[in-house]
């Protein structure tokens, strides 16, 4: 289509260049970009990474992957002396999601409005799991079969 064109490697290498170098490509403009938010003085001596990334819980989706863990209802003792809890009827039932991470228990607060939804993705990551668990326990009959088949076969 275009060999009667392009005559040699050279006028080749020329065209290539000249469409994708933004100095010489006809009618290129620079992409625009957005100025940086000024920072104070403060927020650079706290290390702020910049003005927007304050509320990290800005912009969360609603949506949640599967989570380690499982949720749990938890009824807690407040401390103080007059309190009701002090007489035996605790505080709750607060919900919380316990899982493990470097080898420690970790444990979070788990909103009443997002109670399904976690819940939901803790069930989802140990339908997951327990996917896992079943390939590589196929993956590891399939190996045992194959590797007999081989001392047999004497290889």
């Amino acid at each position: 289509m275009f060999d009667d064109l392009i005559d040699t490697a050279e006028q080749f290498n020329a065209l290539t260049l000249a469409l994708h170098s933004p100095v010489l490509a006809p009618g290129y403009t620079p992409p625009q970009t957005k100025p940086r938010p000024q920072r104070s003085k403060k927020d650079v001596r706290r290390g702020a990474a910049s003005v927007s990334s304050r509320n990290k819980y800005e912009n969360l989706s609603p949506k949640i992957a599967a989570l380690p863990g499982s949720v749990c209802a938890e009824y807690v003792r407040c401390g103080r002396s007059n309190c009701k809890c002090s007489k035996g009827e605790l505080h709750g039932p607060y919900y919380r999601r316990f899982w493990y991470a470097g080898g420690k228990r970790r444990k979070e607060y788990v909103k009443k409005a997002d109670l399904e939804a976690v819940f939901a993705a803790c069930l989802a990551y140990k339908q997951e799991r327990i996917a896992l668990r079943l390939q590589m326990s196929e993956f590891m009959d399939q190996w045992r079969l194959m590797r007999t088949l081989l001392r047999r076969v004497g290889l």
